[in-house]
């Protein structure tokens, strides 16, 4: 299965799972399958966290390391 990219304003099941996994792994999102801001912010603050280029976009590079 082939994973789309989650970015800001992405409604789909990919977008909860980054949010199930990013709230299980401690950062502060609500899980509603939207990518909103407070999304957009754990997203960057993991990317920051594990050494990756911090655009708030969850691609291959951040699909990878969640």
């Amino acid at each position: 299965m082939e994973l789309n990219y989650v970015k800001s304003g992405t409604i789909n099941e990919e977008t909860r799972t980054v949010q199930e996994i990013l709230k299980d792994s401690g950062y502060i999102v609500t899980v509603t399958s939207k990518c909103d801001m407070n999304t957009v912010v754990a997203i960057k603050d993991f990317q920051e966290d594990y050494g990756l280029k911090v655009d708030g976009w969850v691609g291959k590079l951040t699909w990878d390391k969640l």
